[in-house]
């Protein structure tokens, strides 16, 4: 088994959410208690895997369900982690299990446990002639069931042509839906099959054990969730002729549709909304309620969307515009794919994408009224409700003073934390949440021939931050921008600072550290908010500024910047651990030019304000990672922190950088290397070349950096005593000769 890169790199949007959304809601934060720095990747395969699916067990340990590539095809896969983000190996010896069902490809798309531990993980199968629904129970060990099917393995062929599932449920019987769509002769409709506790197809439930729906050429179920009376909810999507339209169905607890839910048991969407719309994930509020996650949006442009139905399939008017809320996170296409309940609001996670390049990501919205303890355990969504205002329906919305008002309540305030773990796409897939109600994210991240697990936790006080002396104030009128420009040692970011606080300003700019929180030295931390206030639509120019590796280039920033250089104690060009920079004063967006960084070094940043009587105010806190300098590594593996890079980084570190002529090396081929890793860069299919080319780098690294203090002085004095030797040789041929 192969171990991959761990690494994060984690930024909040804050300059984009503060012009649309208030955000004085704490953003969630990666806990750095959790694996290396709140991220661990994992290489089941050899060729690539991709975490779909996540649940949390009575122990508090991690399930986490997705797909692994043998070479030949993709298989089942399943891993348990324990709460510190270490491979369980009391599951299956080593903490992961693959599973082969089909002749070709088999996805695992859901998890869900039943009531006695053991473990269900749903999705399809390809035979060879098409695909079929398939399910996989394992024992709580990570052994298969052989109770259940053949061996522990169900395959359900639905339909006439291909068939995928996407989710699956536990009842309370011990009955499992799995659900998703069949192929049939003219597209595709939504399908949910229910089988017994041993795996047979329930006879009882629609016609031999499946019932089937269609809403258009081609109807996804995409989510699936029981409610208390027995009744199930679904959403997805169909097509039709104006594209793509969201799906909210419900079925009673037989398989019929429920004809007092929307028209004949589904929401009319179609009339709803403008844009394309997709549902991914549903979720039950207290007051019965119904919020989606999903997108608006045509597919390469789409932006994720949050949908609010009342409880009988009428969308909520109180809520956003016609009963969605949307956002546009970094102008390219953003995806949402589950949602779960935290006490002080819900989160829906999901991929963002900045150039190019998809990257974990988080959006949480804070609601009023109180919330209740998600039940995760079996996967069916279960009382996972949280009472956000009181849903109302009136014939004019337009006409309701009542209705408007009650909408400024009921739109939640947002917080977007994305999370870069690779150098390639990183997409979050499925969440859950611990009993501390830390968030786990799993997905994929790395390049397509090496794609791994990617689980990232992180946690939220539940609160906004509070003042302290130690680390200051965090203030709702003060934004850090997100930082950009990064090279091995320089970055750009810079602040907000917005004019309705009632405070004068003498001087503002960012200050950073190697440690959290960094503050100004000298300045009287501040112990109070100002209030939020209505905040300025911005302007967006290009603006061009120049990098230490002096290279123009262009990147987009909000007004007129100012930038100043960074006051370092010494003013030398030695690396940095710590400084803050000084752009002017007054209110208004400003820029920043961070320099003389350190090689490969995570950094956290913030905006500060200083008033006339010396108190600071300091914005939220970012984090970012400098590049690495092990260029060619990095760039044929994709991450600074891939395994084999940070054993190359180790043997530098041990074995060149305490000796002068190691220096000089480093030196040089700091200097040279560049010009190597950028024709890697751009050109991909050199990176299997080079990799191959490292193979004896890193395996004599490997073996240096990890053998005893012992073998190491061995070794040296070994190392020496050839050399002696070899010298004295040399000078015995001389006088021979």
């Amino acid at each position: 088994m192969r171990n991959r890169s761990i690494s994060f790199f984690t930024t909040v949007l804050a300059i984009s959410s503060s012009f649309f959304f208030t955000s004085s809601i704490l953003a969630n934060i990666l806990d750095t208690t959790f694996a290396e720095e709140g991220v661990v990747t994992t290489s089941i395969d050899h060729y690539g895997d991709a975490a779909k699916a996540v649940i949390i067990d009575k122990n508090n340990k991690i399930l986490v369900a997705g797909t692994s590539d043998n070479g030949s095809n993709l298989d089942f896969s399943l891993a348990r982690y324990n709460e510190d983000g270490t491979l369980d190996t009391s599951f299956n010896f080593d903490g992961v299990v693959t599973t082969q069902i089909g002749s070709e490809d088999d996805h695992a798309q859901a998890i869900a446990l039943q009531a006695n531990g053991k473990i269900i993980v749903g999705g399809y199968t390809d035979s060879g002639q098409d695909t079929d629904f398939a399910l996989v129970r394992y024992n709580s060990d990570g052994g298969l069931d052989q109770e259940f099917g053949l061996g522990g393995i169900v395959v359900l062929p639905i339909g006439k042509g291909d068939d995928t599932a996407h989710t699956v449920a536990v009842q309370t019987d011990g009955s499992i839906l799995i659900a998703g769509a069949a192929g049939g002769t003219s597209g595709r409709v939504a399908a949910i099959a229910r089988v017994d506790t041993y795996g047979s197809p329930d006879q009882s439930f629609g016609h031999a054990g499946v019932v089937f729906s269609g809403g258009g050429k081609d109807t996804v179920i995409n989510d699936l969730l029981l409610q208390e009376d027995g009744t199930i909810l679904v959403s997805g999507q169909y097509k039709d002729r104006d594209g793509t339209t969201l799906l909210l169905m419900r079925y009673l607890a037989n398989g019929q549709p429920d004809l007092t839910f929307g028209l004949a048991g589904a929401a009319d969407t179609e009339p709803i909304y403008s844009t394309e719309t997709t549902g991914t994930s549903i979720y039950l509020q207290e007051n019965g309620a119904i919020l989606i996650a999903g997108s608006t949006g045509s597919d390469n442009n789409q932006d994720i969307a949050l949908f609010r139905f009342l409880q009988h399939g009428q969308y909520d008017p109180s809520f956003g515009t016609r009963g969605m809320v949307s956002r546009d996170i970094d102008g390219e296409a953003d995806g949402a794919y589950d949602i779960v309940s935290i006490p002080d609001g819900i989160v829906v996670g999901g991929y963002s994408t900045t150039n190019g390049l998809r990257d974990f990501v988080l959006l949480k919205y804070s609601f009023t009224g109180i919330p209740v303890k998600p039940n995760s355990d079996t996967g069916a969504k279960q009382n996972n409700s949280l009472n956000i205002g009181k849903p109302i329906v009136e014939e004019s919305y337009v006409d309701s003073p009542l209705l408007r008002k009650i909408e400024a309540v009921n739109n939640p305030e947002v917080t977007v934390t994305t999370t870069s773990i690779s150098s390639f796409d990183d997409t979050g897939y499925g969440m859950a949440v611990q009993d501390d109600n830390k968030i786990i994210l799993v997905g994929s991240s790395g390049d397509d021939v090496l794609k791994s697990y990617a689980i990232a936790r992180y946690k939220s006080d539940g609160s906004a931050v509070t003042a302290t002396k130690s680390t200051g104030a965090t203030s709702t009128f003060i934004r850090t921008t997100a930082v950009t420009e990064i090279t091995r040692n320089s970055a750009i970011t810079g602040g907000t600072i917005y004019p309705d606080s009632g405070l004068t300003f003498s001087s503002k700019g960012v200050v950073f550290s190697i440690a959290p929180y960094p503050t100004v030295s000298g300045a009287v931390e501040s112990t109070v908010f100002p209030v939020d206030f209505a905040e300025p639509t911005p302007k967006t120019p290009n603006v061009s500024v120049e990098t230490k590796e002096s290279q123009s280039k262009t990147i987009v920033a909000p007004t007129t910047l100012t930038t100043k250089k960074v006051s370092i104690p010494g003013d030398t060009d030695e690396p940095v651990e710590n400084g803050k920079t000084e752009d002017g004063a007054g209110v208004g967006p400003y820029s920043s030019i961070l320099k003389d960084l350190s090689i490969g070094t995570r950094y956290y940043v913030r905006a500060y304000a200083v008033t006339s009587s010396g108190t600071v105010y300091y914005g939220d806190q970012l984090t970012f990672e400098t590049k690495d300098a092990c260029f060619i590594a990095t760039a044929a593996y994709g991450s600074f922190a891939n395994p084999h890079v940070t054993t190359l980084r180790s043997f530098r570190d041990m074995y060149l950088k305490p000796f002068a002529l190691g220096r000089i090396f480093i030196d040089t081929y700091y200097h040279y290397s560049p010009l190597f890793s950028q024709s890697i860069d751009q050109y991909p299919a050199l990176r299997p070349v080079v990799r191959v080319l490292l193979i004896p780098f890193i395996g004599v690294s490997y073996i240096l950096v990890n053998i005893g203090e012992l073998w190491r002085v061995l070794l040296a004095c070994g190392t020496g005593f050839l050399l002696l030797f070899g010298v004295w040789q040399l000078r015995v041929q001389r006088k021979v000769l």
